[in-house]
């Protein structure tokens, strides 16, 4: 009986560990976060002090935080408000830093998950939509890809020859070595 009591009690606290999330604002600020939620304008952060503090988007650098379970475990998450357009923006996952970087919105509606990827260079203002992993971006991704590229020779023969739009995180990252002196 003490065994399983233990064991019981092991258990809840290895498989009870919770996240604490790292926020950095732009001027450097940093706040450890237990929690926070998405707004339209700002992002409401609960601190592990139980302090809440909101922080418009436009302050916002990134969110980071470290896996703790799973096959991911150890890795570190960073997700920043990314915008698209001049009024819109969202929160997404950084997959590869760089010159050029790719960012994954995964967009939940009627009760699927579309997994969809955005890349930003460094002197751009707003990311572009390059394709998801759904079968509806097939037809534009090529299209799309091929404009964005177009200052690299190696990147469009790559796109014309071998990746496809569920290996964008590979071309970006094939960008960066290949074509950003």
């Amino acid at each position: 009986m003490r065994l399983l009591i233990l064991f019981l009690l092991f258990s809840i606290f290895s498989f009870g560990q919770k996240i604490v999330y790292t926020i950095t604002k732009k001027d450097g600020t940093e706040y450890k976060a237990k929690n926070f939620f998405t707004r339209n304008n700002f992002i409401e952060l609960k601190l592990v002090s139980n302090d809440n503090v909101e922080i418009p988007y436009q302050l916002l650098d990134e969110i980071k935080y470290t896996v703790r379970r799973g096959k991911n475990k150890g890795n570190i998450v960073v997700s920043k408000f990314v915008k698209y357009s001049k009024n819109r923006g969202r929160m997404m996952r950084l997959l590869n830093y760089g010159k050029c970087e790719v960012f994954l919105y995964r967009d939940v509606s009627s009760g699927r998950i579309s997994m969809n990827f955005y890349v930003l260079r460094e002197n751009e203002n707003y990311a572009t939509w390059l394709g998801s992993k759904d079968l509806v971006s097939v037809m534009n991704y090529k299209k799309r890809a091929l404009k964005y590229f177009k200052d690299c020779p190696l990147v469009i023969e790559k796109i014309k020859k071998k990746f496809k739009r569920k290996k964008i995180p590979e071309l970006v990252e094939f960008y960066n070595v290949n074509c950003t002196q």
